[in-house]
């Protein structure tokens, strides 16, 4: 391979996803690392490798039962360790930069003359449909960690609602003003409800594993949007 690009762009994603809005959104010339998904009767190998060159990282993820042995850290680690960018940006797949792609180069290229080994990034995005529509949606907007330095020693930890970790040690992880756009919630309330259904079974699996304080403030979260059902 040549001299490694500046960025690669990250996304796990299921079958036939449609990444078109988020292929658009990316600047010229960064590596896409691509992780399809997919659920199997068995497997040897959860982590798949199909082929990796400058421009494109292929990869699969296996599993057989998503509530026993989903795990979103394993998939953004295993996308981690086959990525060659000096910097890697995870963008989901109901996600889009939100910037124009000048402006992101920019701010990556700063940081890659830094100290800095992670940015934090804004999501914004709206709410599902409501009943009344004479009123507007929620918007939201929150912060994330979503660019990591390679090779920086940082790896994801939960099954669900990962975060990044230094494992304890001080690194230098700066604010950016780059800028997700989330169209995940732009669905009815009962798509909305059956997504924080999936995210609460495996919250209650990272618990019981692991009771931190953050698993549990997810949970208390995910549990008062499900309406409980006869």
């Amino acid at each position: 391979m040549s001299e490694n690009k500046l960025l690669s762009c990250c996304v796990l994603h299921p079958p036939n996803a449609d990444l078109s809005k988020w292929v658009a959104s990316l600047p010229k010339g960064v590596q896409i690392v691509s992780c399809c998904v997919k659920q199997v009767e068995s497997y040897e190998n959860q982590f798949q490798v199909l082929g990796i060159t400058d421009s494109l990282v292929s990869l699969e993820y296996h599993y057989t039962d998503y509530f026993k042995d989903f795990d979103f850290s394993a998939i953004r680690n295993f996308i981690d360790q086959n990525a060659t960018g000096r910097w890697l940006l995870h963008i989901d797949s109901d996600e889009y930069l939100g910037n124009p792609p000048e402006q992101v180069i920019a701010e990556i290229e700063a940081m890659d003359c830094s100290e800095a080994v992670a940015g934090w990034i804004s999501i914004a995005g709206v709410m599902y449909d409501t009943s009344n529509d004479t009123h507007p949606r929620e918007r939201y907007a929150l912060h994330a960690c979503r660019l990591l330095r390679r090779g920086s020693g940082i790896t994801w930890e939960g099954i669900c609602h990962e975060v990044p970790s230094t494992h304890g040690e001080a690194r230098a992880f700066v604010d950016t003003d780059l800028l997700l756009i989330h169209d995940g919630y732009m669905i009815n309330s009962e798509g909305f409800e059956d997504k924080a259904e999936r995210n609460a079974k495996l919250l209650i699996r990272e618990y019981m594993r692991n009771p931190t304080p953050r698993v549990w403030n997810y949970l208390k979260k995910t549990f008062s949007t499900i309406k409980l059902k006869d």
